[in-house]
Parts: structure tokens; sequence; C-alpha cells
């Protein structure tokens, strides 16, 4: 949630964004396993016909089981089960839903049980749902529309790709970033591709290989001319120290 703007607590810790993702994931799982025994505990000393009458637990249960769903499908991918991206992207969006539901429930607590360490649970948990909007806003106010100026499918000895033109005036992208392209007749959902720039001004490149269902529906879509939205870039462009040691290679 704090890894917009290309800073946040991964850019502190020298992490690249792609490395916190694995660490977003373990952090998640270990409090929804911390919640998840609360409310054991808690039905266990107070029964569960009890819980079932307080209308904050009947709204907490739900809120649990939606994020417990919410990271199913990287349990799935972790297991070996092929789950495709979309998918994934679509059911991961269940988990700030479930934990609105959760922050609906501690702020029904504190109406009932007013204690320091209520209201220090109420307030980490309402600024970490104003956090997740605030930096859903930013990337939805700094997603770049783009024209598709050029669409060629090719073939080599590797498969079937398409190489992509974009006129993207207000996008500054670096080396070794990479974009999440959205593309509305394709797709609900965006996904991630390292672009470069071709020398032209304005224009940003992208070559994609056509190995999934999404990148085989670029490759059948018709996107000459048609309007995309970029959001990023993202990453970590090779810094000086980088380049220095490279010069020998």
């Amino acid at each position: 949630w704090l890894a917009f703007a290309k800073v946040g607590l991964h850019r502190f810790f020298h992490i690249s964004r792609e490395a916190a993702w694995p660490i977003h994931a373990i952090l998640g799982v270990v409090f929804l396993g911390f919640g998840t025994i609360h409310g054991l505990v808690m039905t266990k000393e107070m029964g569960l016909g009890a819980m079932f009458q307080r209308p904050s637990w009947l709204i907490a249960i739900p809120g649990m089981a939606l994020m417990w769903i919410s990271v199913l499908p990287v349990v799935m991918l972790r297991m070996g089960t092929a789950f495709r991206y979309d998918m994934f992207k679509l059911i991961h969006m269940l988990a700030p839903l479930g934990y609105l539901l959760t922050v609906v429930h501690v702020a029904m607590q504190l109406t009932v049980l007013y204690t320091p360490r209520c209201a220090g649970v109420a307030v980490m948990s309402i600024m970490g749902i104003l956090g997740w909007l605030f930096v859903r806003a930013y990337t939805m106010a700094t997603t770049t529309s783009a024209k598709v100026t050029k669409a060629e499918v090719f073939k080599d000895a590797s498969g079937t790709h398409i190489a992509l033109e974009l006129e993207a005036p207000r996008l500054d992208l670096k080396p070794g970033e990479w974009l999440r392209l959205h593309v509305p007749s394709v797709g609900l959902v965006g996904h991630p591709f390292t672009a470069f720039k071709n020398g032209t001004p304005n224009t940003v490149c992208l070559c994609i290989k056509a190995e999934g269902d999404y990148t085989r529906k670029l490759i059948d879509a018709k996107l000459q001319d048609s309007a995309v939205r970029l959001e990023g870039p993202y990453g970590s462009p090779p810094g000086l120290p980088a380049l220095h040691w490279g010069q020998g290679v």
C-alpha cells in the first residue's frame, strides 16, 4: 500500500517493487492468521450462538472469509496449479472488500468496549483502508492514456510476437522499467510488460510474445489506432554504480 510514486518502505530498504510482492504476500497471510486465531478464541469464550447474535461479528466473519478467498490463488500458484492472471487479480480484489468489513467490525466493537488497545487497533485499521484508497486514487490519476500508432505481428524461431508503438507524451520511461498495459477491448485487468524507447519522441514500445490467453488476444485484436492505458512506470532502473560495473562486459 505504501509502494506508490516509486517511494515507500521497499525503497527505504533498497528492495525492488517486484521483490516486495512476496513480502506483501507473507505479511498478509501472517496477519490473516492472527485475525483468524482471534476469531476462534472469541468463539470459544463467547460461544457460537452468542457470536451470531452480535451484528459486529456477523460483519467480521464474511470479511475474514473474503480475505482468505482472495489469497487462495496465491496458494494454488505456489502449489503449481495453473491459474489465469486475470482471474487471480479479480479474486484478489476481494481482499480490500473483506478488509473494509473488518474495519467496520472493529469500529462497532469500539462503541461497545472502549479501551486504549481497541482504540489503537481501530485507528490503525482505518489508516490502512484510507491508505489503500489513496494509493488507488493516485494510481488512477497518474495512469497515462496512449494511442497505438503501430501494431505489427511477426514470427521467429521462438514463437509469435506483437510489436507495439504507443504515443504517450506524458510518460517518463527509463531503461529497465516496466508498465502495466490496459486494453479495454482485450480484458478488464492490465498486464505487466517491459517497455523501451526507440528514439522517436513521445513514443513507447512493447514487444510481447504470445504465450497466455491475454497475449494471444493481443495478437488477434485490431489494436492499430486504438486507445489504451499505461500504468506506471515501475521497476528500479540501473543506477550509476550498476553502469560502472558493467563497463567491462
